[in-house]
């Protein structure tokens, strides 16, 4: 593991693009270094250049064990991101381009229209699912292709994912999540999108997705937008640190789909109340 001598100043949200090597801050503010301990980047450096396949454990090299200035964190950090998105660049291309991404079993189509300038820190994206579900195939379509001309947002890229079944539950099976992070991963690495800035909403199904992935999946989202959805057996808990919005017509009774947003309000109400700076 790499550690830090100095602490680095604080984080935003969590990034899909951040490495894996762990971070620990030292207790103490100095630490000497040997020459040896000098080159652990120059090191770190080598092994990176090694083909994927023949990389051994990163954990299982000397150099992992060697301190790090908070400036050459940030370093090794970039030097991480830098090559993860070689490979993912390397190897999905093709995914892409077919706008097709399959996990296990399960394959996940969408499609997307950007708008605006990208800003120098890279664009805002949007992930906008569709309604339906418990239907043939051919109304899931229909509404797929209807969520792709809802909106259009000054700048960043509207996308609208094509839900991979047919059921009731579209978007809140275990197989999304998993494609969802790789879907954002390749727009953040092909499209140039900041993943600061990746946004979550649906209506119906979509809104139940939005219900159940934004709790889960905190730590990918700017912010998320539940529209007439019902989250089921889902809690609020895990909504710290991300804006959730609650929308549902006053008379939408169906599923009780009104009573339950009031509800959630209340509980995030009382979840704010209760930790301030976290909802």
């Amino acid at each position: 593991m790499i550690r830090v001598e100095q602490p680095s100043s604080p984080s935003g949200k969590f990034s899909v693009m951040r490495s894996s090597v762990f971070l620990f801050l030292l207790l103490f503010s100095q630490v000497s270094r040997s020459a040896e301990q000098e080159g652990a980047l120059d090191k770190f450096g080598k092994w990176l250049a090694l083909e994927r396949d023949q990389r051994l454990p990163l954990a299982d090299q000397a150099f992992a064990g060697m301190s790090l200035s908070a400036e050459e964190a940030k370093q090794a950090e970039a030097m991480l991101v830098k090559d993860h998105a070689a490979m993912v660049r390397a190897t999905r291309a093709d995914e892409m381009q077919k706008k097709a991404i399959t996990v296990g079993k399960e394959t996940l189509r969408f499609n997307f229209i950007t708008f605006g300038e990208k800003p120098k820190d890279g664009r805002s994206l949007y992930i906008s699912m569709h309604g339906g579900g418990g239907a043939p195939a051919r109304v899931n379509d229909q509404q797929w292709r209807n969520q792709l001309r809802l909106y259009q947002p000054a700048e960043g890229i509207y996308l609208a994912p094509r839900a991979p079944t047919n059921s009731w539950n579209l978007w809140h099976q275990g197989h999304i999540d998993p494609l969802f992070d790789r879907l954002i991963t390749n727009m953040v690495v092909f499209e140039g999108v900041n993943p600061e800035r990746v946004y979550l909403m649906g209506y119906s199904a979509g809104g139940d997705g939005v219900y159940q992935l934004a709790p889960r999946m905190s730590d990918r989202f700017a912010a998320a937008a539940m529209m007439a959805g019902h989250p089921n057996e889902t809690s609020p808990v895990g909504l710290r640190n991300i804006p959730f919005a609650l929308q549902v017509g006053g008379r939408d009774g169906a599923y009780k789909r009104n009573a339950v947003a009031a509800n959630w309000q209340k509980k995030l109400a009382e979840l704010r109340k209760g930790d301030p700076g976290g909802y």
